[in-house]
């Protein structure tokens, strides 16, 4: 192997785990305080906002978004362990909300109204 061609590819490892390495650090701060199952939240899903209450509305049959004007029955969320009501979407947080298949939506509902 040529010179050029071992310091090409020695730069490129060092380049991939320094971003990895920043990624989960970029990651780890976000979510200090509350910590996203991996099939809710990738690196550009989750946030550690909380929902804003009022665009939340308990219904009869389950959680309205308002946003979205869709209704995750109560059974389909999960406990949020920070009292929190929080969401997972696509698209940097801005697409919709991400339900995995066979499992609960990725909305964290207070244990108080869960």
């Amino acid at each position: 192997m040529s010179r050029l061609l071992v310091f090409l590819l020695v730069l490129g490892i060092t380049l991939m785990a320094a971003g990895t390495i920043g990624g989960l650090v970029t990651t780890a701060r976000a979510q200090e305080r509350f910590t996203y199952p991996g099939e809710c939240c990738g690196e550009y899903d989750c946030f550690n906002e909380p929902v804003a209450p009022n665009l939340v509305e308990r219904r009869p049959e389950g959680w309205l978004l308002i946003k979205e004007q869709i209704i995750i029955p109560f059974d389909a969320t999960r406990r949020s362990p920070d009292h929190q009501f929080r969401i997972c979407r696509t698209e940097m947080g801005r697409g919709r909300i991400i339900i995995p298949p066979g499992r609960p939506a990725c909305l964290w509902v207070p244990e108080a109204e869960h």
